[in-house]
């Protein structure tokens, strides 16, 4: 795992959100603050936003990131011992009494979906209700206790919308490319009745939908204060009842027809509601986005998918006739996968022609078990590291594990230099279309980590271990440092520019 070139803005935390409005709209004041992108040090984000001064203070939590969660929590800690800190979001919910058993630091936990149980744990906080608070993980008599949480009679359309003005991000702008035509991230469902092993969502039974008069309400509250160019829905899967999600669609486009819609589903619910998939791109622009895996039978029974390798294939047959704008996401490793497994990936991504820079991704996307999903269970095992922290893994097969330790060298090298690249030249492309060296350069960037991917994959295949020293000499290799040299410096666009008028000089000749 590592720190990527940031290319986009921070994206509004729409859980957050909507416990922030729940807590405004019953008269309590919160502030909400979106750290995920900081430069600061957790005692300059302290001091800059007075964070010690608080009464309480809501944490949400992720895996992979809990080692940093934990040590700004004991910076506030320290810097103010009285304030109250409750730890929410995917981490808690998973690991639920071991967060308060293994650290002091932490007051209190909320498991599961918070709009309820965090307003009432604040309204009670100064007395024993608090105790009685619903989803609550707490200490009492040097033991933690946790109680349980029910959503069967929740109804998600009483929540009031959040605001999406009212937060401070805090990240570099500079560094963040902007959202050019604006995009609205919205949440129409929670849960999904699915299964997969390694999902956050793999022992909840729940798929908790708002009703279409609600979401639709929320869009056209939005788009009437600002311009909306896309919608993207961050539900678990959108697409577990077709009908509905077809009638969401239907309607936004019949008020905005040029509003691209992007939503995640499974192959095969494509496979299964072909016709209704054809009808919803008939109504207007789409991204579907779809979550293959893999391509080997063995891996898809490992995860649970309930689906196949023929299911996958003919999903994206069905995306390609009927002219779909798709994204499809690939698990490339994981601690028991063969080299076999992870051929049959990278095939799968080339002959789909998944091969765009923005999914390069599928290239590295390596399976982190969350303790307390039903694959850390079956096969935590081959994995080292906390239940706290982002697992490593141990992989049986050498040959994989030389594959994956060479793309890592590789990417803390050159993947920040590359994403960089095809920024830089894109800006200079858009000015300077008809250059044929700058066409060619960008193409060769937007592709050149998928030959290079499969450059090692080739290597680990003969030889059975890839060897860096080897490509670093390769003519691939002195082609990406070639453009790296050429184009991140200072001077590059002026050299550009002086190209491209010495060419349409030579052609206005012609």
């Amino acid at each position: 795992y590592r720190e990527t070139y940031n290319v986009l803005g921070p994206v509004y935390p729409i859980g957050l959100g909507m416990i922030q409005a729940n807590c405004k709209k019953n008269g309590i004041k919160v502030d909400l603050y979106d750290f995920t992108m900081t430069e600061h040090t957790n005692d300059e984000l302290i001091e800059k936003y007075s964070l010690d001064k608080y009464d309480l203070i809501g944490v949400s939590s992720f895996t992979i990131i809990f080692e940093s969660i934990i040590k700004f929590i004991r910076k506030i800690k320290q810097s103010n011992p009285q304030v109250i800190i409750v730890v929410g979001g995917h981490h808690m919910s998973l690991a639920r009494k071991r967060v308060l058993e293994d650290f002091e630091e932490i007051d209190y936990g909320l498991i599961g979906f918070g709009e309820n149980s965090f307003y009432n744990f604040v309204v009670n906080y100064n007395s024993d209700k608090r105790y009685q608070t619903e989803g609550l993980c707490y200490r009492k008599n040097n033991k933690v206790f946790e109680n349980p949480i029910s959503y069967e009679e929740w109804n998600l359309d009483d929540f009031p919308f959040p605001d999406r003005n009212n937060i401070i991000y805090d990240y570099n702008e500079a560094k963040a490319r902007k959202d050019r035509g604006g995009t609205l991230s919205i949440s129409s469902s929670r849960g999904c009745p699915y299964r997969c092993t390694y999902c956050v969502n793999c022992k909840n039974s729940y798929w908790l939908k708002r009703s279409i008069e609600n979401v639709m309400e929320e869009i056209e509250s939005y788009c009437k204060i600002k311009k909306c160019s896309i919608i993207t829905f961050a539900d678990c899967n959108f697409f577990v009842d077709p009908v509905r999600a077809k009638n969401i669609i239907t309607l936004i486009h019949a008020k905005y027809p040029d509003i691209k819609i992007s939503f995640q589903t499974r192959t095969d619910q494509i496979v299964n509601n072909e016709m209704i998939i054809k009808e919803i791109l008939e109504t207007g622009p789409c991204i579907i986005s779809v979550g293959v895996e893999s391509d080997s039978e063995i891996v898809l029974k490992r995860y649970q998918k309930d689906t196949t390798c023929e299911i996958n294939q003919k999903a994206m047959d069905i995306l390609k006739k009927y002219n779909a704008e798709s994204n499809s996401y690939i698990i490339m490793f994981e601690a028991l996968e063969t080299l076999q497994d992870i051929r049959k990936n990278y095939e799968f991504l080339v002959r789909n022609k998944i091969t765009g820079f923005m999914q390069v991704n599928n290239l590295y996307q390596t399976l982190v078990p969350f303790f307390g999903a039903t694959y850390y269970e079956m096969y935590h095992q081959y994995y080292k590291g906390s239940i706290h922290t982002r697992a490593i893994p141990e992989f049986v097969h050498s040959d994989v594990r030389s594959l994956y330790d060479v793309i890592s060298i590789f990417r803390n090298e050159y993947e920040d230099k590359i994403t960089e690249l095809v920024y830089t030249i894109e800006a200079i492309y858009r000015e300077h279309k008809n250059n044929i060296k700058i066409t060619e350069d960008l193409i060769f960037v937007m592709k050149c980590q998928y030959i290079i991917f499969e450059y090692f994959l080739i290597m680990a295949e003969k030889y059975g271990s890839c060897d860096y020293n080897i490509f670093k000499e390769s003519a691939i290799c002195k082609k990406v440092n070639e453009l790296i040299e050429e184009y991140l410096d200072e001077d590059a666009i002026q050299r550009i520019e002086k190209i491209a008028a010495a060419q349409k000089s030579n052609m206005e000749m012609v």
